[in-house]
This record gives C-alpha cells, sequence and structure tokens, in this order.
C-alpha cells in the first residue's frame, strides 16, 4: 500500500499538468501562462528557427562569392535574379515556419469584437518580419513590400514599427524608387533626432524600475496603456544601419557626393569590424575613381584595420595605384616584398599591374610597359586584370603613336572583355577605330609590296625571291622546333611581341602583324606534314587545286612559280591595286583627322595621294581636308596654298563652292539645326504613341533624299510602321529596314537598322522552318561560305578558280580565305571561298565581287550567294540551288 500510494500521486500530478497546459494552450485567453506558451512557441519555433536558416543561408553565399576588386564593392552583397534562385527552398521554408507559428500562435486566433486589433503574443509581429525579410532575399520584392506594409498598418506599438519602414526603404532601393526610399529614411533619421532631443529637454525623466518593467511585461493591457502614452522610441541599433543603407542608396542610384558623405558618417557609427572595413574599402575606391589623395589614406586605414587577407592585398594594391605624391620607393619596394610570398602567386598580375603604374608615374615607361607584359603572362585566371594590362599596354602603344600594336592588344582585350565589365565600351570603341585603320593600313602595304615587286629589274626581283626562299627555309626548321617546344609545354608561355618588319616584300612574315606565330601565319593551320611544299603554295594563291609540276622537284619553291603568281604586266589588276591604295590612304586621312587626331599622320596620308592620285575625286576632297587641318593647326600659309590649287584647278568642285561662299555653309548649318528639331519633335510624337502620324510624317521628309536627316526619317519611319501592325507588318517592316541599312550604310541609324533586321529575320526564319517547313536557317553570327554556282561547260573551272584566288590576293590578302572547287551533283560545280567571320564579312566580299571590274567580272554573270556551312550541307543533300537562291534573296538581299 505504501508503494502505490506515491505511484498513485505521480500519476494525478502528470495528468494535472498535462491538462494545465491544454488549458493554457488556448489562444483565446489572455493570461499569464498562455502568453508565455505561445510567445516560447513563436519566438523558438518560427522567429528563432527561421532566422537561423536565413543566416545559414547568406553565410553560404558570401562564403562561395567572389568579390571583384576592380569594381566599386556593392554595400550589401545580395544574389543575382540567377543565384536568387538557390534562396528559393531555404527561404520558403523560413515563411512557411513563420506562418505555421503566426497561424497557431497569434492571440486572440480569432481577430473580433473588441480584440479585433489586439495581439497579445509579442513575437508574431518579428514572424511577420521574418518572412518579409525572406521573400526579400529572394527578390519577389512586391510581396516584400506588401508585409512590411501589413506589419507598419498593424503594430504601431511594436519596435517593428519602425523596422518594417527601414525593410520598406530597403525593397524600394532594389526596385530602383530611390526618391521613396529616400524618403523613408530622411524621416526615420529626423524623427530619431527628435526623440533625442525631447529626451535632452526632459531634466529628470523617469526611468521605469525593474517592478514596473516586470509588471508591464506580465500585463498586456497596461504595456499597451504605458506604450501608448509614451511611443514607441527608435531604437540606436537601428540608426546604425539607416546610414548605410542611405550610402546603398546613393551608390545605385549614382548619386557620388552623397554617398561619400553618408558613408562618412556611417564609419563612424557602431558597427561590426568587418562591415566597417568593407565601407572604408568603398569609400577608397569612390576617392580613387576620381583620382583623389584621400584614397591612398584610406586604403591605409582599411590596411590597418587588419581586414580578411584578399581585402588588405587589394588595399594595398589600390593604395599604390592612388598615390600620386611623394616618395613612391616605399611602397614599390612593399610590391616587389609581396611578389617573394607565395601566398601572393595568384595576385601577381595585380602586382606587376601596380608596378607599372608606378614606373609610369615616375616616367620609367619602358620598365612599365616590360611590367604589364609580365602582368598578361602571369594572369591565370583573372580575366578583368588581364583586361586592365591589356588596355594598359594597347593605351600607350596608342599615345606612342604604335598604332599596329595598338590595334593587336585592343583585338586582343575586345575579345575576352565582359559586357559588364565598365571598360567594354571604351575597348569597343577603340577596338573599331583601329580595326578600320589595320585594314587600310594592312592594305596599302601589302599592294605597295606588289608594285614595288613589278617595278623591280628581273635580276632584282630575282634575288629578292631567292631571299625569301631562304627565310621559308629557315622558317620552316623554326615552325619545326617550335613544335617540339609545344608539344613539351610551350603552348603555356604567350608569344613574345616584335616590331613590324620594314621590308616591302608583300609576303613578309612580319605584315601578318605583330604577334602572330610564324608557322600560322605560313602556312595557316595545317599541321607539319612531309609534304609541307603545297601548303605554302595555297597559302600564297589560295589554290588547292595547283598540281606540285608547278613546283620544283627539290626541296625549295621555283623562281619562276613565285614571279607568275605576281600581276606584274596586266594593267586590269595593277589598276585594281592603285585604286584600293587610294581608298585605304582616304581612310587612313580621315581616321587620323577625325578619330584618331593625329594630324601629322592625317597630312602625310592626304599628300601622298594629291601627289599620287590626281584628277581623282578623293585627290579633291583630299585637298579640302588638307585646307581643313592646316586652319586647325593656324597655318595660314599651307590652308591659302591649297585654297588657291582647289579653285584654280578645279574650280566647279563642291569644295572650291563652299571656299568661295562661306554663306553657303551657314546657310546649311541653320537649315540642318531647323531640321533637327523637326526630327526630334516628330520623335517625341512616336514616344507618346502617335504612331500614325509620325508614320505618315516621315513618310513626306523621305521624298526629299538630300534631307540631311534622311535615315533618322527612314528608321522612324520604320519604327512607326513597325508599331501601325498593318496588313504584312513583319515582312514590310523587314524592307524598310532593309532600305535603310541600304542607303545609310555606314550611319547610326544605318546600324540600328542593321541590329533590328538581324534578330527580326532570326526570329523569321525560325518561324518559317516551324510553320512551314523551310529547310534553312538564318544565323548572321555564324561562319559563312561565298559561293558561286558553276554548271557543267559554263566555265572553264580551273581559270574560275585562279581568277578568284587574285581577286582574294589583291583584295582580301589579310583574310586568308582559302579557295576550293566541289561537286554539287554528278555535273554541277562549286566554287567555295571558305572562312568569312560572320555574315556581315561575307556580304562585304559579295559586295565587292558584284562590283569587281577587273578579273572576277566576267563571272558575275554566275550565280552566287554567301551560305553558312548548316544550309550548304542542306544544298548538297537537295542537289540543286533553286530553293536556297530564294532564301538568299529573301534574307541576305537588301533590294
Amino acid at each position: 500500500m505504501s508503494i502505490e500510494m506515491p505511484i498513485l500521486n505521480r500519476t494525478y500530478i502528470i495528468l494535472f499538468s498535462v491538462l494545465l497546459l491544454i488549458v493554457s494552450c488556448s489562444t483565446e485567453k489572455n493570461t499569464i501562462m498562455t502568453r508565455t506558451v505561445h510567445n516560447i512557441s513563436a519566438k523558438y519555433n518560427g522567429y528563432f528557427n527561421a532566422n537561423e536558416l536565413i543566416k545559414e543561408t547568406k553565410s553560404t553565399f558570401l562564403y562561395d562569392r567572389v568579390e571583384d576588386y576592380s569594381q566599386i564593392l556593392p554595400l550589401y552583397p545580395l544574389p543575382s535574379l540567377e543565384e536568387s534562385k538557390n534562396w528559393y527552398a531555404p527561404m520558403d521554408t523560413a515563411i512557411r515556419k513563420c506562418e505555421l507559428v503566426i497561424v497557431k500562435n497569434r492571440m486572440p486566433n480569432v481577430k473580433k469584437g473588441r480584440n479585433r486589433y489586439k495581439e497579445w503574443c509579442k513575437w508574431i509581429d518579428d514572424n511577420w518580419m521574418t518572412i518579409g525579410i525572406a521573400q526579400y532575399y529572394k527578390k519577389d520584392f512586391s510581396e516584400a513590400l506588401n508585409t512590411f506594409k501589413y506589419v507598419k498598418n498593424h503594430y504601431p506599438l511594436e519596435k517593428s514599427f519602425y523596422e518594417s519602414q527601414f525593410w520598406e526603404a530597403k525593397v524600394l532601393i532594389e526596385m530602383n524608387a530611390f526618391e521613396e526610399a529616400e524618403e523613408a529614411l530622411i524621416n526615420l533619421i529626423s524623427l530619431y533626432e527628435e526623440q533625442n532631443n525631447l529626451e535632452e529637454e526632459e531634466e529628470e525623466e523617469k526611468k521605469l524600475t525593474l517592478n514596473e518593467k516586470i509588471r508591464y511585461a506580465l500585463n498586456y493591457d497596461e504595456r499597451k496603456e504605458y506604450l501608448e502614452n509614451n511611443g514607441v522610441k527608435i531604437t540606436e541599433s537601428l540608426v546604425s544601419q539607416i546610414y548605410p543603407t542611405l550610402s546603398d542608396l546613393y551608390l545605385k542610384s549614382n548619386q557620388i557626393e552623397e554617398a561619400k558623405k553618408s558613408l562618412g558618417i556611417a564609419i563612424n557609427s557602431k558597427q561590426k569590424k568587418d562591415f566597417q572595413s568593407r565601407m572604408v574599402f568603398i569609400l577608397a575606391q569612390l576617392y580613387h575613381k576620381e583620382g583623389d589623395i584621400k584614397a591612398s589614406q584610406l586604403y591605409n586605414e582599411v590596411i590597418e584595420m587588419n581586414p580578411e587577407y584578399e581585402m588588405a592585398f587589394q588595399a594595398k594594391i589600390n593604395r599604390a595605384l592612388s598615390f600620386s605624391d611623394g616618395d613612391t620607393k616605399a611602397i614599390r619596394n612593399q610590391l616587389l616584398k609581396m611578389l617573394k610570398d607565395d601566398k601572393n602567386i595568384d595576385f601577381y598580375d595585380q602586382i606587376y599591374y601596380a608596378l607599372a603604374e608606378i614606373a609610369f608615374k615616375e616616367k620609367k615607361e619602358d620598365l612599365a610597359v616590360e611590367y604589364l607584359h609580365l602582368s598578361i603572362n602571369t594572369s591565370k585566371s583573372n580575366k578583368t586584370q588581364k583586361v586592365k594590362s591589356l588596355i594598359g599596354l594597347a593605351d600607350w602603344f596608342y599615345d606612342t603613336k604604335k598604332y599596329k600594336s595598338s590595334f593587336l592588344y585592343f583585338d586582343t582585350a575586345s575579345a575576352i572583355i565582359d559586357k559588364k565589365d565598365q571598360n567594354y565600351l571604351y575597348v569597343n570603341q577603340k577596338h573599331k577605330i583601329l580595326n578600320s585603320w589595320n585594314k587600310s593600313n594592312t592594305t596599302i602595304i601589302g599592294n605597295d609590296s606588289i608594285l614595288n615587286l613589278c617595278n623591280m629589274s628581273e635580276s632584282e626581283l630575282t634575288d629578292v625571291i631567292l631571299d625569301y626562299i631562304d627565310k621559308l627555309e629557315k622558317a620552316k626548321e623554326k615552325a619545326k622546333e617550335k613544335e617540339v617546344s609545344y608539344n613539351t609545354g610551350g603552348l603555356n608561355r604567350l608569344p613574345s611581341i616584335s616590331s613590324p618588319s620594314s621590308t616591302m616584300f608583300f609576303w613578309d612574315e612580319n605584315l601578318k602583324g605583330i604577334g602572330y606565330n610564324e608557322f600560322q601565319s605560313l602556312w595557316g593551320d595545317r599541321k607539319l606534314e612531309d609534304n609541307w611544299r603545297r601548303s605554302i603554295k595555297s597559302n600564297f594563291s589560295n589554290k588547292e587545286e595547283l598540281s606540285d609540276s608547278t613546283l620544283n622537284a627539290g626541296d625549295g619553291i621555283s623562281v619562276d612559280f613565285l614571279i607568275s603568281q605576281l600581276p606584274c604586266g596586266d594593267n586590269t589588276k595593277i589598276d585594281s591595286i592603285n585604286i584600293n591604295i587610294l581608298n585605304a590612304l582616304f581612310e587612313l586621312g580621315i581616321l587620323h583627322h577625325y578619330q584618331i587626331i593625329d594630324l601629322n599622320e592625317s597630312i602625310k596620308n592626304f599628300n601622298r595621294i594629291i601627289n599620287q592620285f590626281q584628277p581623282e575625286d578623293k585627290s579633291i576632297a583630299a585637298l579640302y581636308e588638307l585646307y581643313l587641318i592646316y586652319e586647325t593647326k593656324g597655318n595660314n600659309t599651307l590652308k591659302n596654298e591649297i585654297k588657291d590649287t582647289l579653285i584654280t584647278k578645279y574650280p566647279n568642285s563642291k569644295y572650291s563652292k563652299l571656299l568661295l561662299d562661306p554663306s553657303s555653309n551657314k546657310e546649311q548649318e541653320e537649315s540642318r539645326l531647323k531640321e533637327e528639331q523637326q526630327y526630334s519633335t516628330l520623335f517625341e510624337e512616336y514616344k507618346k504613341g502617335e504612331y500614325v502620324f509620325v508614320f505618315d510624317q516621315t513618310k513626306e521628309k523621305l521624298k526629299d533624299s538630300l534631307n540631311p536627316f534622311y535615315c533618322e526619317y527612314a528608321l522612324l519611319n520604320a519604327y512607326a510602321y513597325g508599331k501601325t501592325n498593318a496588313g504584312d507588318s513583319l515582312n514590310f517592316l523587314i524592307k524598310k529596314l532593309k532600305r535603310v541599312s541600304k542607303n545609310c550604310k555606314g550611319s547610326d541609324p544605318g546600324e540600328y537598322a542593321d541590329e533590328i533586321l538581324m534578330v527580326l529575320l532570326s526570329n523569321k526564319s525560325e518561324n518559317q522552318q516551324n510553320e512551314n517547313g523551310n529547310i534553312f536557317s538564318f544565323n548572321p553570327k555564324k561562319t559563312h561560305s561565298f559561293l558561286l554556282f558553276a554548271p557543267k561547260g559554263s566555265i572553264d573551272l580551273n581559270k574560275s578558280k585562279n581568277k578568284i584566288a587574285d581577286f582574294n590576293k589583291t583584295s582580301f590578302s589579310k583574310d586568308q580565305l582559302k579557295t576550293k572547287s566541289v561537286f554539287l551533283n554528278t555535273s554541277d560545280q562549286m566554287i567555295l571561298v571558305e572562312n568569312f567571320k560572320n555574315l556581315n564579312d561575307a556580304m562585304d566580299y559579295y559586295t565587292a565581287f558584284k562590283v569587281n571590274k577587273g578579273g572576277v567580272s566576267d563571272l558575275q554573270n554566275q550565280k552566287y550567294f554567301v551560305i553558312t556551312q548548316e544550309n550548304l550541307t542542306k544544298i548538297y543533300l537537295q542537289k540543286n540551288i533553286k530553293k536556297y537562291e530564294v532564301f538568299f534573296k529573301d534574307f541576305y538581299i537588301l533590294d
């Protein structure tokens, strides 16, 4: 009996406790016990667990994230739209935890009557805040905004009232609603200052005693009354987050001066060490970008704050790059010391770049160039730094007027630069200019070399060719040595950069461009093989069908064979060469005058045109360009000489009329400004949606083909038509854009029309394949070939190939085109010219072939197209070209 009684008592106690717990779990009773149970559940089952999940996800993201120190660092690193998808699962879990807690633990659960606006569980608002924060990280901004507004409207007596406004501002920043966000943050700061001022005015503000704190914690109604009377205070910890967030807003809205001010305030507030060093680093970056000496001092502060290794390293590098005054010896020595530390092996490229910057500041340009080469050679995975170093060298060569070298470095940079790189537009602009320069310069050098050879005596020419054959033999041996070197790891090394050769021989290796691999330049991409002569032969003439009978039986190439490849004695070919030289010289003169701004080089090119090519139209234009250049340089003597020459020799030219009547130029300018205003007005109407009106007005404007804004009106006319959706709008729009592209080639409207055309034609091709079963595809970015159809008996195939090869050599020698013939079916053949990088290059060739008046003019009656390899394969399968002929006219021809 004595044993059974204690057991019975314990059972009663357990049953009583369970019953008490069940009763206390009620959400409709506002008692200490019920509030305590639901507060504990709401805090730990929802708020705490959800926030731990958010912290863990954020920590993993930051750990995996790679900082891009070439850009201004983000103050708050956030996932991109793509990266945010990895946050979906954990954030959804966090949201579900909080939602479940809100449903189970809100008090009272049924919000009605006098309890409609009451909440006895003090952790419910915090769970709502956690839901909003999770939605923020998911980039579900509209839902996050609604959640934070809900908290602000329903919990005015909780600290979350102000926190929700703060997070609402953060959401607005991400939505680019900068003005609204700024207003919200500044209001919070103002309110905090007002609250502080009121506290200071109260001499002896009554502070809560311990008993009062306990009473308010236990009694909901008394706590509510106290808060209603005294208001909720903005906490200091919240204010410490507002100034950095304000800085983030100014950075993202590009208000740099405001960003610097707010960062300065934020840095002086109480922050975690890592975040504080980050803010100082960003402030240093802002001053660095402006070239302000404060940057160096701030980077030094970052180093003294002992941040994580990479930030400390970048601060040291940037301190060197931003240093402008005083002795650079200490900084240089520190950088050289960093090269000896194995921990920095992945950062050698940045160290060498910083050393190059110091060397440039010290006027040690040769040393700076050497360091930039070392930076490029040691750059392994940091593409951004490699691009910076390439730009550094390209700019130096550009500034020192070594345009060939500058082009090659910009060419490499443009090939690897990321579109998000801040230098992307600059690199592409420079590359575009220098690419034009390189094409013209190569044309002049190559064609001058041919003419020089043709002007030699037979003995001189023989000596030059024999000397060149010796070069080929040596190059062959060198290429074999390089292959051995590459097979043993040599491919990991960058080729050395040499200076252009001064030789005039048109197939001399150095004329192929600085830094080209000699074997590749001589023999293309062929492998080394015993019968290497055939490779050489095809590189010279692009005739793969020539037999070995044209070569000596020995190891060398015959002198007679090489002489036979020259155009000497063929006046048509020589005239074509001279036209190419004239056009290239004029292009170079214009580039140097208006884009490169090297007036002396421009003068040199225009003078050669005048001395060699008068009275060609371009020589008259060259005279006028010289007049403008001498006017710019203030050389009145030479300016007047040019003016006299123009008026005396070419009195009927438009340039002479312009010089004789300068007022006509003023009238033209006034007329142009008036037309520009009218165009701007129509463009504004277009933006308002008045498409029919704009279409009709531009149609009238296009009746005057001499209108200075003809191309702008033509493009606007096409845009307006595209918006009207009238009839077969797509095909008609394509026709309109083709017309703009054709008539406005080389202008901005023409380029815009080309871009839109490529998209529309690609979509049209894809739709036709899906709907009509069209077998051909339109891919402007893919490699193209030129195809000339040769039905049986229509032309002499070998002679035609030779003519095309000669045309390629004189007009497209730099492109290393390959010419071959293939059978289409059992009777008909095709001549193919291969390896155009894209549609534009192929169509340039197509146009040049079409208008040529020289060796290929008798082939212009044949059918010829440009074609991708994919479509060529389909022609092989069909065994005829009829369907492709229709496709080509529809998609490629602008007429």
